[in-house]
């Protein structure tokens, strides 16, 4: 899949300890069916408790999981210079190629401000230190608000610097037009990636990548989706995007991550340990039932 990357979330086992065979299983599972571009979210993982010697010891732990020739982001957050380096210092070290997607406090989300200054001295550390390229995170809201232009101009000077991924906070918040005459103006310069379920659609249109949770549920969904969009048959993509949001909105409404990894584990073959009730679960089943069957539904 040229177009979308898989988030891998994260597993546990009955002792709250990383599953990494459970991971193992999801990536063989992407790799059947045609996809090689995974991307690593650290905001999935309960970052707050590791410390860098155990933060570098999943990174690697991941890492070491790839194929040969998988297409790799991880998504880190950097609170500040020293704790880049440290992060930087640990995974310039290992061996297999992987691209950073970095969130900046310089570009501060919280309270929707952006110090271009600061910016520009973490980009400046990055691409003299960093082993491997990378991209900046850029919160929808926060985009919104600056003047996003200038900063993706004062961008240009680091040759390191692969392009932005945006994350829209909810649906309603991404200025597409925006978005759109930024995208066209840097395409030449710079990747821009989506980090949305539901703009999927969206995202073929504007020729951007998705960062998608969902595809490790619904692969044949998303090719089809894709296929139909590449025939030009743009009604009926449309309409199977609608069809995958309320299939979201429909996850969402129960206790979406103990949902979605139930669904999983039911596709990979392994105990599901769910708190769902066994109504919630008949229900989600019945729901997940009727999104495969779209397709056929429809052809």
């Amino acid at each position: 899949m040229k177009q979308v990357y898989s988030l891998i979330p994260n597993f546990y086992d009955a002792k709250q300890q990383f599953d990494y065979q459970k991971t193992k299983k999801l990536l063989e599972h992407n790799l059947k069916n045609g996809q090689n571009k995974f991307y690593l979210k650290t905001a999935a993982y309960n970052f707050l408790k590791l410390n860098y010697k155990q933060q570098q010891k999943f990174y690697f732990q991941l890492l070491n999981l790839m194929p040969a020739k998988a297409d790799v982001l991880i998504e880190t957050d950097f609170s500040s210079l020293a704790t880049i380096q440290t992060i930087i210092e640990e995974l310039n070290l290992f061996p297999k190629q992987f691209k950073l997607v970095i969130r900046l406090s310089s570009l501060d989300k919280i309270n929707l401000k952006s110090n271009l200054e600061a910016y520009l001295l973490d980009l400046a550390y990055l691409n003299k230190n960093c082993r491997s390229d990378f991209y900046i995170n850029l919160d929808s809201r926060l985009l919104n608000l600056i003047d996003s232009q200038k900063l993706i101009e004062k961008s240009l000077a680091f040759n390191n610097l692969q392009g932005f991924l945006i994350d829209p906070v909810s649906f309603y918040d991404l200025d597409l037009k925006k978005f759109k005459l930024l995208k066209g103006k840097y395409k030449n310069q710079f990747e821009f990636l989506v980090l949305a379920d539901d703009f999927y659609y969206l995202n073929l249109d504007l020729g951007v990548k998705t960062i998608s949770k969902y595809f490790n549920l619904l692969p044949s969904f998303f090719k089809d989706l894709a296929l139909k969009f590449s025939n030009n048959s743009l009604e009926l993509a449309k309409k199977q995007q609608l069809a995958l949001n309320e299939f979201m909105q429909f996850v969402q409404n129960l206790e979406e991550t103990e949902a979605f990894k139930y669904l999983l584990a039911k596709i990979l073959d392994f105990e599901p340990i769910s708190s769902l009730s066994e109504t919630e679960k008949l229900n989600l089943e019945a729901e997940f039932n009727k999104i495969n069957e779209y397709i056929v539904d429809k052809v």
